[in-house]
């Protein structure tokens, strides 16, 4: 059995396939990452880098789950099913640059409108020291990496390249959107990141849909990720259930917070007229 990408097209998994993918990434991949998370401990003595690499522990993380993906398209393509491509961009009457730049603006500004409602859940210290060491107190390049680079595609490609395109072809695209972010937020294993991982989610998807262009959700996922890991660096006094309402006068937030709001509704309308009514149309 030969595994490859290019069989991903014929995977296109219905909901309860999804949990199924969740389900090898909560076991085994979380098993993989935390066995050389524990290597450092067990064996002080070794200097191997990657041991204490997050890239490293994240890219272990998402293998299982991509392993079975690669099964499952394999078994699809002899199964004879229609392909559905992974990336078919379509950016309508929109010019792309003017696109990529309006929905990393849009993503900006979103993490702005977000921010109250993900700090309104208490962060323990426990989880509080996970994202110092995920964002702050790991070597730069690592955590960029990580974050900005293996995060996007990793994460991309599994809850939109294959659960949503996938969920597009059994039920309706609201239902797909609404599934495939619940899963988006239900993989980050903790409800500081959920929140607004849904609502991105949810604003990722309906790019996906209207563009059915990977490259353009992953590219959001970059931005919202670096500008995360940039403000944690830029204020390290700040804790991590913190945000710019915290350190912005009041009458100041609420009038950045107001004009962001406004912002982002007329990005949305604007690409909602203008952006083409593509599907995930056959290959």
């Amino acid at each position: 059995m030969t595994l490859s990408f290019k069989n991903i097209k014929y995977y296109q998994p219905a909901l309860w396939s999804c949990f199924k993918i969740v389900l090898v990434l909560a076991v085994i991949g979380t098993i993989f990452s935390s066995i050389i998370g524990m290597i450092p401990r067990w064996f002080p003595s070794s200097s191997f880098f990657l041991w204490k690499s997050q890239s490293f522990s994240y890219l272990l993380l998402m293998l299982p789950p991509f392993i079975y993906i690669l099964a499952e398209s394999y078994y699809a393509k002899n199964m004879q099913v229609s392909p559905v491509k992974v990336n078919q961009p379509d950016y309508g009457r929109v010019n792309p640059v003017i696109f990529y730049v309006l929905i990393a603006v849009c993503v900006l500004l979103l993490g702005l409108i977000i921010e109250p409602v993900s700090t309104l859940i208490p962060m323990n210290d426990y989880w509080e020291k996970v994202f110092e060491s995920a964002f702050m107190k790991t070597d730069i390049v690592d955590s960029l990496l990580a974050v900005s680079i293996l995060a996007p595609f990793c994460e991309e490609m599994l809850c939109r390249g294959v659960m949503l395109r996938g969920l597009l072809q059994h039920t309706t695209p609201v239902k797909a959107i609404i599934w495939s972010s619940f899963i988006f937020a239900l993989i980050h294993f903790n409800p500081w990141q959920a929140i607004p991982a849904f609502i991105l989610g949810a604003f990722f998807g309906w790019i996906y849909y209207r563009t059915h262009s990977i490259w353009a959700v992953m590219f959001m996922h970059c931005v919202n990720n670096t500008n995360a890991t940039i403000l944690s660096r830029s204020f390290p006094d700040l804790g991590m259930n913190q945000g710019l309402m915290d350190i912005m006068p009041t009458q100041e937030y609420i009038r950045v917070y107001i004009a962001s709001f406004i912002f982002v509704v007329l990005i949305i309308i604007f690409l909602f007229k203008k952006l083409s009514n593509v599907k995930t149309v056959p290959s």
